[in-house]
């Protein structure tokens, strides 16, 4: 999750990372600056589905 009003980390900077590494799953641009404080229920709801995907892929794994 990063702030589009980020005045320490430019946005660009996320994307370039995000693009060129693979074990990234997303990126969420919000309107929020560095620290975040506006968009706590978007960072929740992201980890929500980053540990509902990690289980599902342990299920499916599991399933003969």
């Amino acid at each position: 999750v990063h702030g589009r009003q980020d005045l320490r980390v430019p946005l660009a900077q996320s994307e370039g990372y995000a693009r060129s590494t693979p074990a990234v799953r997303e990126l969420v641009a919000v309107d929020d600056g560095h620290e975040l404080l506006a968009s706590l229920d978007v960072i929740d709801a992201v980890i929500d589905r980053f540990l509902l995907d990690g289980v599902a892929d342990r299920r499916s794994k599991s399933t003969p």
